[in-house]
């Protein structure tokens, strides 16, 4: 192997020593810089390129795996899909199949990113003599790829759940009730907030909190109610659980009413405009809502 030059000037430096020269040249946490020089350290703690090399060579494993993982999740999200062709045509059924369906679009699209970026920090080490870009660029690899893996495992995990879902009536009964009770929940803590409001106890910004996932709840609540149109005319009955979604709208619509007045002229002065942008930006939304776009929505409005 040809010998790379030291433009760093950190090869061979203890991990502190080496921390400390590098962290005001590169825009990264100091202690993101430390682990990832700690990875390319040798035995006596010392930042080397051969620290690199062997990082590097154990890197292609580090990228198999997610794609490993992400194989058998298309796997499973394969089985739902064919689970759903014995399923009626439901805008329900086409939406909890859709959006596994972009999970793994994204999840194969970022594994293939993960090995291009491989084989350019390959190209980088062996060209290039800058040794905390590489490692900096495999420790984000690094990171990457766990969190890739993660999130595949977890997407395995919901495309079986959904499967399940798809071919067996008593589980999308306790599924339904299982989302009735989240919502339940948040209203409680909801609640919570009024409260709060309604006592003096709070800001502005826990106004527009407040407001904000008052209007997400009016969004989830119109999304169950157009998925228990869908589950009646599936499995029949749904009646018990029309009337709990009945109670919990009117409990809704109580706290938003005491949340809209709880706020001062000066909060609405300065952040009614982020209530009604949200409000403006997903009032057209239709059931089954597409919760990306809430979520974008929801960051953009919050202070």
């Amino acid at each position: 192997m040809r010998e790379r030059a030291d433009t760093d000037g950190i090869d061979g430096l203890v991990v502190d020593d080496a921390t400390d020269a590098v962290t005001d040249e590169v825009d990264r946490d100091p202690a993101v810089v430390r682990a990832a020089l700690g990875a390319v350290a040798d035995e006596d703690g010392r930042v080397t390129w051969d620290g690199v090399d062997a990082e590097l060579a154990d890197a292609s494993k580090v990228v198999a795996t997610p794609e490993t993982r992400v194989e058998l999740a298309a796997m499973a999200v394969a089985d739902a899909r064919d689970a759903a062709t014995d399923a009626p045509d439901l805008d329900t059924v086409d939406a909890r199949v859709g959006t596994h369906e972009d999970r793994l679009d994204a999840l194969e699209a970022t594994v293939d990113d993960l090995g291009e970026r491989l084989q350019n920090i390959v190209g980088q080490a062996s060209e290039r003599d800058a040794l905390v870009d590489v490692s900096l660029a495999l420790h984000d690899l690094r990171e990457d790829a766990s969190a890739a893996q993660w999130t595949a495992d977890e997407l395995s995990s919901d495309a079986e759940s959904l499967e399940n879902w798809l071919t067996n009536p008593e589980r999308r009964r306790e599924t339904f009730e299982d989302d009735l009770a989240d919502v339940a929940d948040s209203l409680d803590a909801l609640a919570d907030a009024a409260d709060r409001l309604e006592g003096g106890d709070a800001n502005a910004a826990a106004w527009v909190g407040a407001a904000l996932q008052s209007h997400v709840l009016s969004l989830l609540l119109a999304d169950l109610r157009a998925e228990r149109a869908d589950l009646r005319e599936w499995d029949g009955d749904y009646e018990t659980e029309a009337s709990r979604l009945d109670a919990l709208a009117a409990r809704h619509q109580s706290l938003a009413n005491r949340i809209d007045a709880s706020a001062t002229t000066e909060w609405r002065d300065a952040h009614g405009h982020r209530v009604e942008r949200f409000a403006s930006a997903v009032g057209d939304l239709e059931p089954p809502i597409d919760w990306g776009v809430v979520q974008a929505e929801l960051d953009a409005a919050r202070p």
